[in-house]
């Protein structure tokens, strides 16, 4: 049996996700109190009490039924833990627990007694000795200690849609039978009769049904969730390195659209789209729930009129960035516009589609039927264009960076590698022709010319990125197009997401051909593989400095 002096004490996880008042939708921004924090907190977690509270947890779940094979077998599976529940329970009652904090000669608490599991406040980051008390009921008393050293780094996340979480919402939504209607697969191969049903869909958007909800986001007017690779990033970095725990306070403001002049050294004027949100209100017979949709111009850039560069300052304001990570460079060379008109260029004739009021398909008829051939030349120079002036833009951003935010380490990420690539027989990575939206009407579809001339486009793009991240000294962060090349939008592990998933989850397609939480895991990975090894060869560099932020107290925690 466990030792009732043993105990595990770690600092308490800063990533914001577990703070619900970290961030305001209301002022669209972060709190001071989160920022810049008066007080941290040390879990503690006594662990012959957990072992209890995990039997007990288990026992629960083992209902053996008289009526059923094994009945006998199962009850006496569920008798041994229990046996081994009493005993732990008996040893538990057998004493009194309590836990103290101490920095030095200065800041003390206690807990109550026998509050096995508590969150101690303490003031500073720093060394701590925790300490446990077991006094039997007899009156003789053991205890023992160990020290906790933490330290509290702030990662701040800055970038497109691809960082912000687009297609992955933090709570998805749940459509109307119309929107699931729309947004199967088969439905997605025959859009043209979406045009011959517009009336139905447009009648349900007033008063959708109680069942109905729509996507919720940590930030809605960016479409940015705590589900992005970014964030995914912050949370796994919470680990100790050496004999120091680290936590990460973790900022993201990241924005979908948004490109490295127009939108992170200054706001993107043209980034609007309309926010669908909901309202409760309760008749004053029956109290029953109506639920109504309002649509108003939206984007954190429309509304704040600011950058991302400079929204980070005015909230971090004098505390030093520790790891800067950005995902940016996408929207520079117009990869959604050049990629329309790259299916724009199949098509013979001219369709529009709108949905809710708003064009959700325009493919325009090619000038002479051009075809295949000319889509590619098209999508081929007007990249080209725009690909040659990223070291320019690139020179601009590590400026602005450094001047207004100067990071202690700055990290860039590559783009997926392509979109249409799969995973053959063999293991290995190869292209195929799209599927679902990409293989739709009118010979508006990607074929195999197509998806290979877009891999070789994003190996030029991330070719040019890992080029600026070489120049200015940032840290690169590749493994993420090889293992997207692997799972493009049509492999049946895919690490996107699809049309239909994107109108089903979030209510509209802004989601599609962004990584699913698969992809995210990816570029979760990735980022914080480059963190810790960062954090490792660089340790002293967090090492918190002793005598901040000491207390003369000696409090009892009501726990």
């Amino acid at each position: 049996m466990t030792s009732i002096l043993k105990f595990t004490a770690t600092p308490r996880s800063r990533h914001p996700k577990n703070y619900p008042q970290a961030y305001s939708q209301a002022l669209h921004k972060y709190s001071e109190a989160y920022v810049n924090p008066g007080k941290w907190g040390i879990q503690i977690t006594h662990t012959l009490a957990n072992e209890r509270d995990a039997l007990k947890a288990k026992i629960a779940k083992i209902n053996p039924n008289p009526n059923k094979p094994n009945f006998e077998k199962i009850l006496a599976a569920k008798m041994v833990l229990i046996t081994e529940l009493k005993a732990i329970e008996a040893v538990l009652n057998g004493y009194e627990i309590r836990f103290s904090v101490q920095q030095g000669g200065g800041f003390s608490k206690k807990t109550a007694i026998n509050a096995y599991n508590p969150v101690v406040e303490v003031p500073a980051i720093g060394t701590y000795t925790v300490s446990i008390s077991a006094k039997k009921n007899s009156g003789q008393e053991s205890s023992s200690s160990s020290k906790v050293t933490f330290q509290d780094i702030l990662i701040v996340s800055l970038g497109d849609s691809y960082a912000a979480g687009e297609g992955n919402p933090d709570k998805p939504g749940k459509p109307s039978d119309v929107m699931v209607k729309y947004a199967d697969q088969s439905a997605a191969k025959t859009l043209l009769s979406v045009k011959e049903d517009i009336s139905s869909i447009t009648s349900q958007v007033p008063n959708v049904s109680p069942e109905q909800h729509f996507a919720e986001w940590q930030e809605p007017l960016a479409h940015r969730s705590y589900r992005s690779g970014h964030s995914l990033a912050a949370e796994q970095i919470e680990a100790k390195y050496s004999d120091i725990q680290l936590v990460s306070t973790f900022l993201p403001f990241s924005r979908s659209g948004a490109k490295t002049d127009e939108g992170l050294i200054r706001y993107n004027a043209g980034k609007v789209y309309n926010e669908r949100r909901l309202f409760l209100t309760k008749k004053l017979i029956g109290f029953k729930k109506r639920i109504s949709e309002y649509e108003r111009p939206g984007s954190l850039d429309y509304l704040l009129q600011t950058s991302q560069i400079d929204e980070a300052k005015a909230t971090v304001k004098n505390r030093k960035i520790d790891f800067l990570v950005l995902t940016i460079g996408g929207n520079d060379i117009k990869w959604s516009t050049n990629l329309n008109n790259l299916i724009e260029s199949d098509s013979e004739f001219s369709i529009t589609i709108s949905l809710f009021g708003k064009e959700i398909v325009e493919i325009p008829a090619s000038a002479g039927g051009s075809g295949d051939a000319a889509g590619r030349a098209l999508l081929e120079a007007a990249i080209n264009l725009e690909m040659v002036k990223l070291p320019q833009k690139f020179e601009a951003l590590n400026q602005e960076i450094r001047k207004t935010l100067n990071p202690r380490f700055i990290l860039l990420t590559e783009y997926p590698r392509g979109f249409f690539g799969i995973t053959d027989q063999n293991g290995n990575e190869t292209v195929r022709n799209g599927c679902g939206i990409f293989d739709t009407i009118a010979d508006a579809d990607i074929d195999f010319a197509d998806a290979r001339l877009i891999r070789d486009l994003s190996d030029r793009l991330n070719a040019e990125l890992k080029k600026a991240a070489t120049l200015h000294g940032w840290i690169w962060v590749d493994g993420i197009a090889a293992e997207f090349g692997k799972h493009g939008y049509c492999d049946k592990n895919t690490y996107f997401v699809s049309a239909e998933k994107s109108f089903k989850t979030q209510g509209d397609w802004y989601g599609l051909l962004h990584p699913n939480l698969k992809g995210h895991a990816l570029y979760a990975r990735r980022i914080s593989d480059k963190i810790k090894e960062t954090i490792r060869a660089n340790v002293e560099t967090f090492r918190p400095r002793p005598g901040i932020g000491t207390l003369g107290t000696d409090v009892v925690l009501g726990l």
